[in-house]
This record gives structure tokens, C-alpha cells and sequence, in this order.
């Protein structure tokens, strides 16, 4: 299946409500997140191996990937 490297999330969904759980993220605000095979970071920082796993199956990813967040 392929993946677009942009897409686009409403505040309903599992991976903002995760984020913005961790304080990671703010509403109306373009983050980048860096997917890689081991870690995320977002806007330079990592996060948490448990939140990494979470995100990659939640959007199926698992390849080097640069995913932009717009809220």
C-alpha cells in the first residue's frame, strides 16, 4: 500500500490525541514528524518508544518517512 508523505488528520484522530496527550502539540499548528525505523521526533525531539510503536501501526508505517501534521 502506498503512502502519501503529507496527509492530513482531524483532532478526532488516535495519533493527535496521543501527541497532544504528551503535550507534544498544539491546536491550528504545522508539525513535522519524522518517521524512522527506530524513532519519531517531533519538532527535534524524541519521543517515547511505546508512543513510536503506536504511531507507526496506527498509520502503517515502516520506513523512513516524513509525515507533516496540520491542525
Amino acid at each position: 500500500m502506498f503512502l502519501r508523505p503529507s496527509l492530513r488528520f482531524d483532532s478526532s484522530n488516535l495519533i493527535h490525541r496521543r501527541l497532544a496527550e504528551l503535550g507534544k502539540i498544539s491546536h491550528e499548528k504545522v508539525l513535522r514528524a519524522r518517521f524512522a525505523k527506530k524513532s519519531v521526533e517531533v519538532e527535534g525531539r524524541r519521543l517515547g518508544r511505546l508512543l513510536q510503536k503506536s504511531l507507526k501501526r496506527s498509520i502503517g508505517l515502516f520506513h523512513s518517512f516524513s509525515l507533516h501534521l496540520t491542525f
